[in-house]
């Protein structure tokens, strides 16, 4: 009798402790240091096509405070194929259970880039509409069309530089996904879009416009 009273007050001692630990333990929260990355050569690397051989990744780091973390690659390059390649990079933090991602853009091109689309552009049937390409990782090769103009609402076109052609990038904006063509006149220096909405409420809807460099 004696023994079993025993064991039921240390049973009940050992519930008291986990109750008390339990309680001790809500409401703390830890600070967690999200991973920074570290993209050797950048976000946006263009290389020309070569026939053999392969992409060889500049380098990638990541830290979570002042400590190093693995990181963890996916996508591949084809060096010997055009088209704009994305690599992603994930790491986690220190405690393993929260992760960050990084992408890198590759552009492999059919030849070495000369033409550069920067600048300030008007609508060649309206001189008073100005829209600006600009260059979001700041190099050539991938450029940023501030509005393409379909009726009054403002819809931004990115578009690649293959060397030899021109490829929009499928976008999407509040009227639906859209994708097109854009070609580049370099006589007339004229940037021509020819887009369409691909799905939803407005799919099938086109619009084009041709503009202008100043």
């Amino acid at each position: 009798m004696k023994n079993i009273i025993k064991i039921v007050t240390l049973t009940f001692f050992a519930a008291t402790v986990f109750i008390s630990c339990s309680k001790d333990s809500e409401g703390v929260s830890k600070v967690v240091t999200y991973p920074v990355f570290n993209l050797e050569g950048g976000n946006f690397i263009t290389d020309t096509v070569r026939p053999t051989g392969s992409f060889v990744d500049p380098g990638v780091q990541a830290f979570s405070g002042d400590i190093e973390v693995p990181v963890i690659s996916s996508g591949s390059v084809d060096i010997t194929t055009p088209g704009l390649y994305i690599l992603t990079y994930t790491a986690f933090d220190e405690s393993g259970l929260f992760s960050v991602s990084a992408e890198r853009k590759v552009l492999i091109t059919n030849e070495k880039l000369t033409e550069d689309y920067f600048g300030t552009y008007v609508l060649k049937t309206n001189s008073s509409r100005i829209r600006t390409v600009s260059k979001p990782a700041g190099a050539m090769g991938w450029y940023r069309f501030s509005d393409s103009w379909w009726q009054a609402a403002a819809i931004p076109v990115e578009f690649v530089d293959f060397g030899s052609s021109l490829k929009v990038i499928p976008g999407n904006s509040n009227y639906g996904p859209f994708d097109g063509t854009v070609t580049y006149d370099t006589n007339e220096k004229e940037l021509t879009f020819n887009l369409v909405f691909t799905s939803g409420t407005n799919a099938g809807v086109s619009w084009s416009s041709v503009w202008v460099k100043q």
